[in-house]
């Protein structure tokens, strides 16, 4: 069942305010989670769920080699096929499901079933799990990433876009309920890890206020430090990633 926080006319809308034709460079967000996790020894299926418009797919695609496949309900083809051709690929490099999440059946397993952005959005996050890990095939993995907005990131959210940090389940940043629904799925390996050192981040930021803009770029100044360390935690880390490995 759907018990989500936001709706199809909402992520039309966010789209319509992004300039989403962009090069998908070596270095993208979460690219050495790819690479440690992700490397096609064994592994060559790729499935992004809630992705549009499909920037990890292309990654996987363009870096890794990986057969891609992208799952929506929000799709519009003609930027899809804009963006492929920007990065040097062609509209069948990309396999597209417009379809609901919860609505979605097919007999085909994925390699990798990966989502970003997408569980925290639903107050069943725990039912979406279980249906990425039904996905996943034997001997693959499933890696989620979310936003974490119980430590700094949190309360930047509440300070200065309430309407944003509303449409976020913080039940589902629980990094102790993670675990455990992650135990349950009996996977041979997981994780479940705070990510990104210290970073904070506000929807438009340009259209922001020039205070606000001088504390996120404040924060991601001195965030370069914690990169490099690598120290996360609950408290600075903007992320969390979980990743299993099935049987």
């Amino acid at each position: 069942m759907n018990t989500g926080l936001t709706s199809k006319s909402f992520w039309l809308k966010y789209w319509q305010t992004k300039d989403l034709v962009i090069p998908i460079k070596k270095n993208y967000p979460f690219s050495d989670l790819f690479q440690k996790y992700c490397s096609p020894r064994q592994l060559k299926t790729f499935l992004e769920i809630g992705g549009f418009p499909g920037y990890f797919a292309i990654y996987l695609k363009k870096h890794l080699g990986y057969e891609v496949s992208l799952l929506d309900y929000v799709v519009q083809r003609k930027t899809i096929h804009k963006l492929l051709k920007k990065n040097g690929l062609k509209k069948k490099d990309l396999i597209v499901h417009e379809k609901d999440f919860f609505n979605f059946s097919t007999k085909k397993k994925y390699d990798v079933v990966f989502s970003s952005g997408f569980i925290e959005h639903f107050e069943n996050y725990d039912e979406i799990i279980k249906k990425h890990w039904q996905l996943t095939n034997k001997g693959g993995v499933m890696l989620i990433i979310l936003p974490n907005l119980l430590g700094l990131n949190g309360h930047f959210q509440l300070m200065f876009d309430p309407d944003n940090l509303n449409i976020h389940n913080l039940s589902s940043m629980n990094i102790k309920s993670l675990k455990k629904i992650i135990k349950n799925l009996n996977p041979s390996k997981f994780e479940v890890r705070y990510y990104g050192g210290l970073s904070i981040w506000l929807e438009n930021l340009n259209q922001k206020s020039l205070f606000q803009k001088l504390l996120v770029y404040g924060v991601y100044a001195i965030g370069k430090i914690f990169k490099l360390f690598r120290i996360n935690s609950k408290f600075t880390s903007p992320f969390i990633y979980l990743v299993a490995h099935k049987k």
